[in-house]
């Protein structure tokens, strides 16, 4: 696959709502200190005015014709003037335990003008037609258009590699994206330091230096993780029974994906999975 689509797959960010808002503050939400919890994204695009954005004492402006993501609106505050509009769309964007993505990115992202980005420009159209129009259908219509707005803003930040650490910075890598999507697309394969350093075309000592530095750890410890968040979504889904997932995530046993899984879960698999019943 490519760079963004297992990510997404794993994830599975979800559009959960899109509506005007006029000069009247957003509620700082709070951090929510449930790992297990969603995280709380929005993109804000300003149709009118500007907005002020504070996140732990930092001010960030925004004008009109601006588009921002706030990958943890949680931790933000945004304040405005009497005569700013702007267009609010919300998503969850999976657990925030182990949420690769969430911890890759930082608290805020400007999206390019449109006039650098022109394939940004007819999605706002369309989203800002369906949310002030409400036609038939328009629920589906805005849940589509918000994903395709997403993996756009997505593949903005991984191309400009303005994200230099976490997951998201190895993707921007050329080499250690080789790497990251090879475990990405098939994590049963028993990777090694070896096979790892030769997809990126790397020697080992400098892939693994390389990843460390990057992705923030060990290209064993990542695919661990990478594993275990698979496996969450698994147990979750409650298709498959603990020895099945284990055997499709590569451990040869399931007492050994067990043991795995309460590492780095912090909870037996059997919690996950009576926690979604």
């Amino acid at each position: 696959m490519d760079r963004l689509t297992s990510l997404l797959a794993l994830f599975q960010p979800q559009p959960s709502d899109a509506r005007f808002l006029k000069g009247t503050p957003l509620e700082t939400l709070q951090h929510r200190s449930d790992r297990f919890n969603q995280v709380h994204s929005q993109a804000l695009y300003v149709l009118e005015g500007e907005l002020n954005i504070s996140i732990d004492d930092q001010q960030h402006k925004v004008v009109k014709g601006e588009l921002i993501w706030l990958p943890n609106a949680d931790a933000a505050e945004v304040l405005a003037s009497e005569r700013s509009c702007w267009l609010a769309l919300s998503y969850r964007f999976g657990p925030m335990h182990l949420n690769m993505v969430f911890e890759s990115l930082p608290m805020l992202l400007h999206i390019p003008a449109a006039s650098e980005q022109p394939e940004l420009a007819p999605i706002l159209t369309l989203l800002c037609q369906e949310v002030e129009g409400a036609h038939c259908g328009y629920q589906q219509v805005l849940t589509h258009l918000m994903d395709v707005l997403l993996i756009h803003m997505l593949r903005v930040v991984v191309g400009s590699m303005e994200v230099t650490s976490g997951v998201i910075g190895g993707l921007s890598d050329p080499r250690l994206s080789r790497a990251l999507v090879s475990m990405h697309d098939t994590p049963e394969q028993a990777w090694s330091l070896s096979t790892l350093a030769q997809a990126a075309g790397m020697s080992r000592t400098a892939f693994s230096q390389h990843f460390k530095a990057v992705v923030g750890c060990p290209p064993g410890e990542y695919l661990k993780q990478w594993r275990m968040q698979l496996a969450y979504q698994y147990l979750r889904a409650r298709e498959l029974s603990v020895a099945q997932i284990a055997d499709r995530l590569g451990y040869q046993s399931e007492t050994a994906f067990r043991r795995v899984f309460r590492q780095v879960m912090g909870v037996p698999p059997g919690q996950i999975r009576a926690s979604n019943s």
